[in-house]
């Protein structure tokens, strides 16, 4: 049938199925631009989330019960956590983490109306919310999908392992307060005080695990001394 039509309807129909084909090839490539460049914007929406967080995880850590010298009542993790959600209402939307906020926002207002035997667990309670909300965050912006390798460590250690590392070191924070209120005996004290201290060097040993070493294996040498210890 087409080599019973004129040349002039021949080349009409040529030139409309190139037209065609560049229009398809092109809708397509804006179409994976928009979609690289959306995934980019929710990637700095949650690192701009995640920059933010830190002064929260601050305010906290420095005061009680992690610090015992510091004034009481303090009011400064709560102002931190609602400046937060205010610069921040955005990417809340976003990245779809509001409920986790308010939970945060009840743990710390608990943390501070609390009796000083019970602030040791409420102060972990608080670290844990923080930890959670970070890993939400970078799921919710494609953090945690980050297909380049070198960008991808470094995600990692924003993301998972400092609200880690830092809540590792809350726990450490709070052993004294703990064993003065003689919670837990001497012995769990050591106990907790050698968990914690592989749990600490885990986040910051990513090194060493690539190259498949243990980050809480330690070494031969420390391995008596830490039986003397308990």
């Amino acid at each position: 049938m087409f080599t019973s039509l004129r040349t002039g309807t021949k080349l009409i129909v040529l030139c409309a199925l190139f037209i065609i084909c560049v229009a398809v090839t092109t809708y397509s490539l804006v179409v994976e631009k928009e979609i690289a460049i959306a995934f980019a914007r929710k990637e700095l929406t949650g690192s701009k989330f995640l920059a933010a967080l830190r002064p929260v995880h601050f305010a906290v850590l420095t005061n009680r019960p992690f610090n015992p010298s510091a004034q009481e009542p303090d009011l400064s993790a709560q102002n931190a956590l609602t400046n937060l959600a205010t610069t921040q209402a955005g990417a809340v939307t976003t990245l779809h983490i509001g409920s986790s906020i308010e939970a945060l926002s009840v743990s710390i207002v608990h943390l501070g109306s609390t009796s000083q035997a019970h602030e040791p667990a409420n102060g972990l309670d608080v670290l844990a919310k923080i930890e959670e909300l970070a890993a939400r965050a970078g799921d919710s912006s494609n953090l945690t999908l980050d297909t380049d390798l070198d960008s991808y460590y470094v995600q990692n250690i924003v993301v998972d392992q400092l609200p880690r590392l830092l809540s590792r070191l809350g726990g450490l924070q709070l052993l004294p307060a703990q064993a003065l209120s003689k919670v837990t005996s001497s012995n769990e004290d050591k106990i907790r005080l050698l968990v914690l201290d592989g749990l600490g060097r885990e986040p910051i040993n990513l090194q060493g695990r690539s190259a498949g070493q243990s980050p809480l294996c330690p070494d031969s040498d420390q391995i008596p001394q830490r039986r003397q210890m308990l």
